[in-house]
């Protein structure tokens, strides 16, 4: 009979060895919820499986540990070794990444070197990222070979209706039920005229399970919005369902092109977001909206049924071992529209803007320094920049015929916004980073005319934000 505890206790260092070449995270997720439950994370034994489910996991480590693959990978990296070495002396933030993705870096280090790698190593990696960039191939090619890339468009469909903006706080209280003196389910929002008579109601209730509050940070609803532009850049609902992965939806949120570098820690803080999406359910309520605004310009695709209930994204996650490859690959299988953008364009409220509004300037500053924070700053920057398009299109719409309208945007709201922690988690250097990512991008908007100008103001002698003239 096996000895579960010698197994478990014998897991440490094989679970060591595989972590160093990034291949534990491909074995776990293609075992069964009970395969899995062998581990966890200091790979210690948890439940014990059957003796056919301990059979399979071991055939998988096995393949793992002597196919021709690790071996290959493991003489690949030694090959790659110095050259990994004076990428991380060069960029130290390199010691926060994955082997996956130092391997990357030390790659191009060894193009520019001339470094010739053996046919075997080639033909037998021909399908990884490293590889790709070894030997000048286009590194998309290596992602997925079941799932197309996406052509993008030139521009991007932003949601401006008073629920989508309000969903965070909305998110924060939970299931709330009906609400005193009123007869639906719900936080109201007044979608109309600022009097009460012009008042018009939306009921809108968003949760995470059992009916519990959730926090919905803005890189997280940004991805609402990235994976309705999927859709429609693939066809519209008539494509639907359709699959992606973590990558291709980072791409389409930064409006990069299909053969642009997503690292490893941007496929998993996306991988992360989709997950709470998909699992943070949302009903919303706007009846009384069809019933009083008469003049809403329909849609084609749009069934105004006045209301809706479904996650905030709806999909299914899987992970597949592809057979070509002998990968793991993430996807999602989307099935709708999600529902805060979707009624957006029902109702006619949704911000078309230029790709280039996204890319921003070309330089943004790269140094950050915030304790725990798991976004990277390109990441940070790109939603940043959602942040201030979004507040800029509603100061266009408040403006209407005054020759000028200004409003201030505070830092510390939009490190609220957009940061874990918020502006309380800000260090000094944090704060001088955000505010030069915010002033790049200001002054990229003034030179494409998206606004007139701006300044500082101040309390005391410390920058709070920038007056924003539209």
């Amino acid at each position: 009979m096996v000895d579960m505890q010698e197994l478990a206790d014998n897991m440490c260092p094989i679970k060591e060895i595989l972590t160093g070449l990034n291949v534990l995270n491909e074995i776990v997720p293609f075992m069964s919820a009970t395969q899995r439950g062998v581990f966890d994370e200091e790979g210690r034994k948890l439940q014990i499986p059957t003796t056919e489910e301990l059979h399979t996991a071991m055939e998988i480590l096995e393949r793992y540990m002597l196919g021709d693959r690790y071996k290959a990978r493991t003489a690949l990296f030694k090959l790659l070794e110095p050259y990994i070495k004076q990428a991380a002396e060069e960029n130290p933030d390199l010691m926060d990444e994955s082997i996956g993705t130092a391997m990357e870096y030390g790659a191009r280090l060894a193009v520019a070197d001339g470094l010739e790698i053996p046919e075997d190593l080639q033909e037998i990696l021909a399908d990884t990222r490293v590889m790709a960039i070894l030997t000048g191939r286009d590194v998309a090619e290596t992602e997925t070979v079941t799932i197309p890339p996406i052509t993008r468009r030139d521009f991007f469909d932003l949601p401006m209706s008073k629920p989508y903006l309000q969903q965070r706080e909305i998110a924060a209280r939970g299931e709330v039920g009906i609400l005193p003196g009123y007869e639906k389910p719900g936080n109201p929002i007044n979608v109309g005229q600022k009097t009460v008579k012009g008042e018009t109601k939306v009921f809108l209730q968003i949760s995470g399970k059992e009916g519990r509050p959730i926090d919905i940070d803005d890189f997280e609803m940004s991805l609402e919005w990235t994976v309705a532009n999927i859709i429609y850049e693939k066809g519209g609902k008539a494509a639907l369902p359709i699959e992606v992965t973590p990558q291709q939806i980072y791409r389409a949120f930064r409006r990069l092109p299909y053969t642009a570098r997503v690292t490893e820690k941007q496929a998993e803080e996306t991988e992360r977001a989709m997950d709470k999406l998909k699992d943070t359910l949302t009903f919303i309520d706007y009846m009384e909206q069809l019933e009083k605004h008469k003049n809403i310009k329909r849609v084609n695709d749009f069934d105004y049924a006045g209301k809706a209930e479904e996650p905030l994204i709806f999909a299914i996650k899987d992970k597949k071992l592809e057979l070509k490859t002998g990968r793991i690959v993430t996807k999602y299988t989307i099935y709708r529209v999600p529902v805060l953008f979707d009624y957006s364009h029902g109702v006619g409220q949704i911000a078309r803007l230029d790709n280039k509004l996204m890319l921003g300037p070309e330089k943004p500053c790269e140094k950050e320094n915030i304790e725990d924070q798991e976004t990277q700053n390109n990441t940070t920057a790109a939603t940043m920049r959602v942040n201030v398009l979004s507040r800029i299109v509603r100061m266009k719409q408040r403006k209407k015929s005054k020759k000028r309208y200004t409003a201030l945007i505070r830092i510390d709201e939009i490190a609220d916004d957009i940061m874990k922690g918020g502006a309380a988690a800000l260090t000094e250097r944090g704060r001088r980073t955000l505010r030069k990512n915010l002033t790049l991008y200001l002054d990229f908007l003034v030179k494409d005319n998206q606004i007139k100008g701006y300044t500082e103001t101040k309390s005391g002698r410390q920058i709070v934000g920038y007056t924003i003239e539209v």
